[in-house]
């Protein structure tokens, strides 16, 4: 009777200790998945940290763009006839590397949302993803903005130039109207020094005409005619005159009509005119750059890599510095997408070497923990306890070889030793034979 209460008794302890088994293991699995899940997630904000980075990396060409814009922005850009000076150029220059540059990373945040809207397909209500798309599509937004105001900043700048050259023409135009009108005094003072000279002429001619006292009728009657044939030439003169001096004034009003609605024309067609800056801005780059340099030099700046690279046009195999916006734009040959592009090696490169010694820190930690491991294994005596029994060192051995990545990679699963007394179960089981 004693013997199957023993026995039942055992049991439950047994099974006691076995649900105590269970718990503990599942309890490893949770908090195994946990950490793989906060491991996994720490990468993700790892990637979009490095990411952001490189971001900051590539704008950190249009700060330097936009203080280059502030310096040249005290220099003249148009001379007196409205044509553009070697500043205005360097400005168009600076505009379009900050254009493409914007828009190069308006590609980049839209490729990572494309990923990122990929990543999370199957859990589209995670905060996580929400917060993070929310924070690339506001800074693509902002990419773009930014792009399109230096278009903007481009055609104003045109139509600064523009009206350099409308303010010229005018100026010309008002010039050439006051050389008719002094023309127009010099013509009515001859004529009337002309009709002076003729009217003392007729008073000498009739002063002789009396006092020779030959006159008839005849002669009286051609004289008239005379005097009014040259009335009529005279008048027709003057009359043809003033229709040139209107019609010259019309033509240069004319003239500065058409070239203002011109330069309307070509204001309104926004795409050309930024293609046309563009090819312009190539054409011109090494005057560009001896610009760029001259005015650095001046206060003692030293343009970075990045920018010493997009003004070096003259040597090697590009020649482009920007390129117009299309489908095909970050493929496109420019010395300002080979600048982009060498920061993200550089990028790359140091999150790489980064990886590489952590990998070398983690394989030296785990090569102590395995040295230790087999000190305990082999007998060695324990630093801490030198006076430990072989089970102490089998267990210490047991959970080295775990930490170190023994039976589990990540050590998710303990190994524990039963160490329930066998000799008991062993009668349990003859008493309830007995039984």
């Amino acid at each position: 009777m004693f013997g199957i209460l023993f026995c039942v008794a055992s049991k439950i302890n047994i099974n006691d200790e076995m649900q105590n088994e269970i718990n503990g293991v599942n309890s490893a699995i949770l908090e195994a998945n946990q950490s793989l899940l906060e491991f996994n997630n720490s990468i993700r904000e790892l990637d979009w940290e490095i990411f952001d980075y490189l971001q900051e990396s590539v704008s950190s060409i249009t700060d330097e763009s936009d203080f280059l814009l502030d310096l040249l922005g005290n220099e003249k850009a148009f001379d007196e006839l409205g044509k553009n000076t070697q500043f205005a150029d360097a400005r168009y220059g600076l505009m379009g590397i900050n254009y493409n540059t914007y828009m190069e990373q308006a590609n980049q945040y839209a490729d990572a949302l494309k990923e990122l809207d990929e990543q999370f397909a199957n859990d589209p209500l995670n905060m996580d993803y929400l917060e993070r798309r929310n924070e690339l599509l506001e800074s693509q937004r902002d990419a773009i903005k930014n792009a399109e105001d230096e278009k903007q900043a481009i055609i104003d700048l045109i139509e600064e130039g523009y009206n350099a050259q409308l303010k010229a023409l005018d100026e010309l135009i008002q010039r050439r109207k006051d050389a008719l009108d002094e023309e127009k005094s010099l013509y009515d003072f001859n004529k009337r020094i002309q009709e002076q000279t003729q009217n003392i002429a007729n008073l000498r001619k009739q002063y002789q005409a009396f006092s020779t006292d030959d006159s008839g009728e005849n002669q009286q009657t051609l004289q008239d005619l005379r005097n009014q044939l040259k009335d009529a030439e005279e008048e027709l003169e003057e009359t043809t005159y003033s229709k040139y001096l209107e019609d010259q004034s019309a033509l240069l009003d004319s003239l500065y009509s058409s070239f203002e609605e011109w330069i309307s024309i070509r204001l309104d067609n926004q795409d050309r005119l930024i293609s046309e800056t563009i090819a312009a801005v190539n054409d011109n780059s090494n005057n560009i750059a001896n610009t760029i340099n001259t005015a650095t030099s001046d206060v003692g700046y030293t343009v970075t890599n990045s920018m010493k690279e997009i003004l070096n046009t003259s040597t090697g195999s590009i020649t482009d510095m920007i390129s117009n916006y299309d489908s095909n734009f970050s493929n496109k040959m420019t010395t300002l997408q080979s600048a982009i592009d060498n920061i993200k090696a550089n990028v790359a490169q140091m999150v790489a070497n980064a990886n590489a010694e952590a990998a070398a820190q983690q394989a030296q930690q785990q090569q102590q923990q395995a040295n230790q491991g087999s000190n305990y294994g082999t007998g060695g005596e324990s630093p801490t306890n030198s006076g430990s029994s072989s089970s102490s060192s089998s267990s210490s051995s047991s959970n080295s070889s775990s930490s170190s990545g023994g039976s589990s990679d990540y050590g998710f699963f303990i190994y524990k030793k039963d160490s329930y007394p066998k000799s008991k179960l062993n009668q349990c089981l003859g008493s309830s034979k007995n039984g």
